[in-house]
């Protein structure tokens, strides 16, 4: 009950702070821009922005490979990224919340336990937010030169406390005192039907630290990996700019960049609002137009509602899916 308030809470929130930034614009003028875009554009744009997927399924492999799963079906692994970004879109959150998704399909797709699952996310969302941290830092460079230095501060602040986060969990994870803590903390110890729990957790403590122990290269490239992708993102929104016959550098591009993935990890659903005003602040800051920063914000939200339908479509495929299969086996139990 009290996950519904606070969801729904944030929810109203967003969708309030949503429906306000709607309101400041002039949408006749905002779809004049677009008018500018032929096919070939929206689909240069499209495919930089599906290179993030691409990179983030090859970035889930190094963690799966680290805990003795290789060559596992590519198919399978991008198939369920992209139904988790669709999932995730209804929680709060953009970029996280459906990773519910990724442990369902190992488990029932390989047989694999849901604890080596779990370790697998685990390691592939540290290695996410590590590389967001490094990637924060390249604003903060980018601002000291072009002598905005208040917004620079703001921008070293956001990067060494999300590094700071994470090694506050690995510290987390070293002590066993400390996670008996956190078991109790997110009530986990109540989902202890008859299994160890503890044994599930030292399962994925023990992975989590081994990799970045031990796989010192995976890591390097994880972070890689992830930091092409915001690359790819802010090579995306100055292009865009350039289509709409504006200019927007690479670099401005970058620090645009770094705010709407900040405003990802705001808990919201879908991100509403939070991810329009994190655009619209990034372009004023670049000394661009608002309404620009809004244009985008708009082109952004439609190639990801393209790869969020063809996920729902693969969830709806899987679950009618398995819907005949159990239909058909009680059919034949019953004739049998």
């Amino acid at each position: 009950m009290k996950k519904f308030i606070i969801f729904s809470i944030s929810l109203l929130l967003g969708f309030s702070l949503f429906v306000w930034i709607y309101q400041q614009f002039e949408f006749k003028e905002i779809f004049f821009r677009f008018k500018f875009l032929n096919w070939r554009q929206v689909t240069v744009l499209f495919l930089l922005g599906f290179y993030r997927l691409f990179a983030w399924v090859m970035r889930w492999q190094l963690a799966l490979k680290s805990i003795g799963y290789k060559g596992l079906s590519y198919r399978m692994l991008f198939g369920s990224r992209l139904a988790e970004m669709s999932l995730s879109y209804l929680t709060p959150g953009i970029r996280y919340g459906g990773e519910v998704i990724r442990i369902f399909v190992l488990k029932k797709k390989i047989g694999m336990p849901v604890s080596q699952g779990i370790t697998s996310v685990v390691i592939d969302r540290l290695i996410d937010i590590t590389a967001f941290g490094v990637f924060a830092f390249l604003g903060v460079f980018i601002l000291f030169f072009q002598k905005k230095f208040f917004i620079a501060f703001l921008f070293f602040l956001i990067g060494f406390s999300t590094l700071f986060l994470i090694y506050l969990i690995l510290q987390l994870l070293k002590s066993n005192k400390k996670m008996d803590r956190l078991i109790k903390f997110f009530h986990l110890d109540k989902l202890n039907q008859g299994n160890n729990l503890a044994e599930s957790f030292e399962i994925i403590k023990n992975g989590t630290l081994n990799f970045f122990k031990n796989y010192p290269k995976e890591t390097f490239q994880g972070i890689i990996l992830s930091c092409s992708t915001f690359l790819a993102g802010a090579i995306q929104i100055s292009v865009f700019v350039k289509f709409l016959g504006e200019y927007c550098s690479f670099f401005n591009g970058i620090l645009v960049k770094i705010l709407n993935l900040f405003a990802t990890l705001v808990p919201i659903p879908a991100g509403l609002g939070v991810f329009e005003a994190a655009n619209i602040l990034g372009f004023q800051i670049s000394g661009l137009s608002p309404e620009t920063g809004f244009s985008l914000t708009l082109m952004l939200r439609f190639l990801d509602l393209i790869l969020v339908l063809a996920g729902v479509l693969i969830i709806l495929y899987y679950f009618t899916h398995r819907f005949f299969q159990l239909l058909t086996t009680n059919l034949k139990n019953k004739n049998n």
